[in-house]
């Protein structure tokens, strides 16, 4: 990116076609939003599999299956709706047109998700009830993240607006996995997965809502030209940034998306404790996540975005270690909280990369497509999804696990597997790429 043009666009003031935004954003209300879609996807990400394996009985392998075509389905319906939603033009805006029903429609399928009618018997008709409802799932909340993580680098510009608005963005980020990881097993255990399920989704429809009455778009957005697919497609495609970043950021979060998934089958088989346990490991990860925000911040307002990522990957790596070593609570606890000092680190470093990369492709295209940018950043970090379907198949192969009635032998290795020596693998490669990806990366975008 030429250097004249890094305070222009970091100011954020005038758009690839001279229109002036001078409308004011709430950073609050934008995390309000996020926290509204935290609750019901990390409800989702922590217990939609335990619920379907260890309750209702579907083995590992079959929900392994359905966690690859998921992962297929997500990389490819990504980039559709990004680039619809940059070529939608309405009195409401390119992304809230798309944002208010597709909130109302992801409410019912999450309660569905959760309830699945007296009529679906035996393990096949089990396992197609999952698969659609979860992909019909999918396709909503596609349409939800598409739309509303483009709205980020849209509302906020520069590195002082966008790092301040990070940390609302990650503590309510924090704050909506500390409710759909840490409080889900509390709340399931006392009023079931349906009664739990509908609150979450009246709760997440009455955040959103909020959020977007209280931060409206920039009505100069509407006069900016539309783009072709192909070329829009072809431009991020030319990226080396692109590329390089996705495939970091890809291996990095391997290990972290993993977890939620992993922990509540940890906690039972390997800690021999119930949900109780898994809800306090979330929590104390949790806590470490919120505490170190304010550090991690700082250290990037300093200009020192480089080192704050390659930080938070020996952090990482350090507490993957620690989970490969034999299970005890306050070994588990230990690690968990190495882990989520990593948490924060890298949404913090993750939300600030994504929103530099998109203002480096609109220099150089003079085409606003963000949403298609991010979608397609989304296509290579759902890849992450068939990694952890293939390491659920070898957890399964090797150890024996099949699902809650038939755990095997060794249900304890199976999950140390999951939680510790995959993710610790795959960080190892994270190394490769994220060299490659921070030699490129010019520091005055983060200065």
């Amino acid at each position: 990116m030429d250097k004249q043009m890094a305070p222009t666009l970091d100011q954020g003031a005038i758009s690839a076609q001279g229109l002036i935004s001078t409308t004011h954003k709430s950073p609050a209300l934008y995390g309000l939003g996020i926290l509204a879609i935290n609750i019901i996807l990390q409800s989702f990400a922590g217990y939609a599999y335990f619920f379907y394996i260890e309750i209702l009985g579907l083995t590992m392998t079959m929900a392994a299956v359905v966690r690859m075509v998921y992962a297929i389905w997500n990389s490819v319906n990504d980039p559709i709706f990004a680039f619809l939603s940059d070529n939608t033009r309405s009195r409401w805006g390119r992304r809230h047109v798309w944002l208010i029903p597709s909130t109302l429609l992801t409410a019912v399928v999450y309660i569905l998700i959760f309830s699945v009618p007296g009529s679906i018997q035996g393990m096949t008709n089990l396992f197609w009830y999952m698969l659609v409802i979860l992909l019909l799932f999918e396709t909503l909340t596609t349409i939800i993240t598409v739309n509303y993580v483009a709205l980020f680098p849209e509302y906020f510009h520069g590195l002082k607006q966008r790092s301040s608005a990070s940390v609302y963005y990650q503590a309510a980020m924090v704050i909506g996995i500390f409710i759909g990881l840490t409080l889900t097993p509390l709340v399931y255990r006392a009023i079931g997965f349906t009664g739990m399920a509908i609150i979450y989704a009246i709760a997440s429809v009455g955040l959103l809502t909020l959020a977007l009455l209280g931060n409206r778009e920039d009505s100069h957005m509407q006069a900016i030209d539309k783009v072709e697919f192909m070329q829009a497609f072809k431009n991020v495609l030319k990226d080396r940034s692109f590329w390089k970043y996705g495939i970091t950021i890809t291996l990095v979060l391997f290990g972290m998306n993993t977890l939620p998934f992993t922990l509540p089958f940890y906690a039972k088989h390997a800690l021999g404790a119930g949900p109780e346990l898994a809800s306090m490991l979330s929590g104390a990860a949790l806590i470490a996540s919120l505490v170190v925000l304010p550090f991690w911040s700082k250290l990037i307002q300093k200009g020192k975005m480089k080192k704050t990522f390659v930080l938070v990957i020996l952090v990482m790596s350090l507490g993957t270690v620690m989970m490969c070593l034999p299970p005890s609570t306050w070994m588990a606890t230990s690690a968990i909280m190495v882990i989520g000092v990593a948490w924060g680190g890298s949404w913090v470093c993750n939300n600030i990369f994504r929103a530099d990369l998109v203002s480096q492709n609109l220099a150089n295209t003079e085409k606003h497509t963000e949403a298609l940018y991010l979608a397609l950043l989304n296509v290579l970090l759902n890849m992450g999804g068939i990694l952890q379907s293939v390491a659920m198949m070898l957890a399964s192969f090797f150890f024996g696990y099949v699902n809650g009635e038939n755990p095997g032998s060794r249900p304890d290795m199976a999950f140390r597997f999951l939680m510790g020596f995959a993710p610790l693998a795959v960080l190892v490669l994270s190394w490769f790429s994220a060299r490659s990806f921070l030699k490129d990366y010019p520091e005055r975008l983060a200065a």
